[in-house]
């Protein structure tokens, strides 16, 4: 049994998901094509008395997120008075320039989770700058960068992040992650906060460029099975001796099988074969009789468990370099 029949492996961009098939040039036509060209309020709830008679009376620090283009509650969740709501539409005055100036055209728009959690928004533009060409590796590989914005309606936060994509010898399957970002609580003025964090955030050129750099590093360092073993125990946080889970062993499975992978572009060397198995089980694994969703992947891929191990692998994968380099 190979790799694919063993667990979930899902071909195809991520990023699938309320493409942009139809090629329209601008993003404001596409929220439009896919029903996202709305604006959000809060409106306080409202309970009726027990004995069902008299006006219905307001909840203290209670309010729901309703859409102003069909009047739906877009999350059951409720939120406190302290609550900023933002939505896509208000998103377009930053995102708009990446596709004036051609640094990027819009790829996609889609919602996750409609009113079963909270709703989680996305857009995705696919970026179009020189920096993604040295990108390019000897085997063939192609990354290719997009700008994802994303909010939740109710706990989570309104946030921006570039991501990488990996298309491995021109094949469908690909691999993600979270190259850098940032996250606005809904608290106060969420418009003007992520309008501001937007321009701070710096030049997308120079940080696609510094993590092709970090990447082409990589290659350079070697990895054996046994460092390989010990990376992923540090990254699950595996103690000697400690009895583990089904779900943590088949994990660390996954991912030292992952490790040295040929049809996916791992060969079990070196530094960036343990971290192209990451975060390719980030975006693509999940376990033969696993119950969870595609829609499951993404929010934690974008916002939860598999993100947050992405990011403790880069980390961790570092502070490896640095070991082998003697600083």
């Amino acid at each position: 049994m190979n790799f694919q029949e063993r667990y979930r492996v899902r071909p195809g961009s991520f990023f699938a998901r309320g493409a942009n098939t139809e090629g329209f040039a601008t993003l404001s036509s596409l929220l439009q094509a896919r029903g996202m060209d709305y604006g959000v309020r809060k409106e306080r709830v409202l309970i009726l008395p027990l004995n069902g008679q008299g006006l219905p009376q307001p909840v203290q620090n209670q309010s729901v997120i309703r859409r102003l283009s069909d009047g739906e509650v877009v999350s059951p969740m409720t939120v406190s008075d302290g609550y900023g709501e933002i939505a896509p539409i208000d998103m377009l005055e930053d995102l708009d320039p990446f596709v004036s100036e051609g640094w990027a055209t819009p790829d996609a728009a889609f919602r996750i989770r409609q009113g079963v959690v909270e709703c989680v928004e996305a857009i995705t533009l696919r970026l179009a700058i020189e920096a993604t060409s040295p990108l390019q590796t000897e085997t063939g590989d192609v990354y290719r960068g997009y700008l994802v914005a994303r909010n939740y309606h109710g706990r989570g936060a309104a946030s921006a992040a570039l991501f990488l994509e990996r298309e491995i010898n021109g094949s469908l399957y690909t691999a993600l992650v979270d190259v850098s970002g940032f996250k606005i609580v809904h608290r106060g003025q969420v418009r003007d906060k992520y309008s501001l964090a937007m321009k701070r955030w710096g030049d997308l050129r120079a940080l696609i460029n510094a993590m092709a750099a970090k990447l082409r590093s990589f290659v350079d360092v070697p990895m054996s099975f046994t460092e390989a073993e010990a990376f992923v125990d540090e990254l699950l946080k595996i103690k000697d001796g400690e009895k583990i889970s089904t779900q943590t062993r088949n994990l660390r499975a996954a991912l030292m099988d992952a490790f040295n992978m040929p049809r996916f572009g791992t060969f079990g060397r070196s530094t960036a074969d343990m971290y192209h198995a990451t975060v390719w089980i980030g975006s693509h694994y999940t376990a033969e009789n696993s119950k969870l969703s595609n829609d499951d992947i993404m929010e934690s891929l974008l916002e939860g468990t598999r993100g947050q191990r992405e990011e403790r692998a880069m980390i961790l994968l570092d502070r490896f370099v640095a070991r082998k380099a003697g600083k």
